[in-house]
C-alpha cells in the first residue's frame, strides 16, 4: 500500500505551524508578562517584547489527545490493510484456477479472452480500494489535524486572556530560531491545560 506510512505521519502539523493572537486591549507599555511563575505561583513580571512560543515536539510526544489520535490511525491502517489483503488473496485464487484451466489447453479463445477480461477488471478493482483506503486515511488524519488545530487555538484563545500576548508561536527543530528566551515558553502550560481538558473529555464519555 503505497503512501499509507506517510500518510500515518501526524507529526507534520502545518496548520499549528504559526497560532497568533492579536492584542484588543489598549496598553500603555509594549510589555507582556513573563510566562514563568513567581515563589507565590502567580505570573508576573514583565519583559520587551509581546510574543510567546511553545515546543510543537513536545506537545507531539506529551500531549496525550495526539498520541490516542496516532494509534487509532494505526489500528485503522491494520484492520484496512487487513480487508485488502482478503481480497487481493481472493483476487489471486481466482487468477490461479484462470491459469491452471488455460495451461490444461481446456479454455477456447472466447473463454481466454473472458478471462483477460476478468483479470484486468480485478486488477482495476484492486486498485480502486488501494486508492479508497489511502483517501479514507487521509481524511481521518485531517479531522484529527483539524480537531488539534482547534484545540490548540480554543485553549490558547482563553490562556492569552489575561496574558495579552500579540503572538504566540509554535517552535520546532528545523525552524530559522537562533535564539529563545526561555521565559517565554508556555509549553508546559499548554500541555498542562490541553491535557487536562482531554482528560475530562474522556472521563465524561
Amino acid at each position: 500500500m503505497k503512501h499509507l506510512s506517510t500518510i500515518l505521519s501526524i507529526i507534520a502539523i502545518a496548520g499549528v505551524a504559526v497560532l497568533f493572537f492579536k492584542n484588543n486591549g489598549s496598553a500603555k507599555k509594549d510589555t507582556v508578562k513573563k510566562a514563568g511563575k513567581d515563589s507565590t505561583g502567580v505570573y508576573g513580571g514583565e519583559t520587551e517584547g509581546r510574543l510567546a512560543y511553545f515546543e510543537m515536539d513536545s506537545l507531539e510526544n506529551n500531549y496525550a489527545f495526539m498520541k490516542d489520535a496516532r494509534e487509532k490511525l494505526k489500528q485503522k491502517e491494520a484492520a484496512l490493510t487487513k480487508e485488502l489483503e482478503t481480497t487481493k488473496n481472493g483476487y489471486m485464487n481466482r487468477l490461479k484456477q484462470l491459469q491452471e484451466k488455460a495451461q490444461t489447453g481446456a479454455m477456447n479463445q472466447q473463454e481466454q479472452e473472458a478471462a483477460q477480461n476478468e483479470y484486468m477488471q480485478m486488477q482495476q478493482k484492486m486498485q480502486q480500494q488501494e486508492g479508497k483506503v489511502a483517501q479514507q486515511l487521509q481524511e481521518l488524519q485531517l479531522q484529527m489535524l483539524k480537531e488539534i488545530h482547534s484545540n490548540i487555538k480554543e485553549f490558547l484563545n482563553e490562556y492569552n486572556e489575561d496574558k495579552k500576548y500579540a503572538y504566540i508561536l509554535s517552535h520546532s527543530d528545523g525552524d530559522f530560531v537562533y535564539y529563545k528566551d526561555s521565559t517565554l515558553n508556555i509549553t508546559n502550560d499548554l500541555l498542562e491545560g490541553l491535557n487536562k481538558k482531554y482528560a475530562a473529555t474522556k472521563s465524561d464519555k
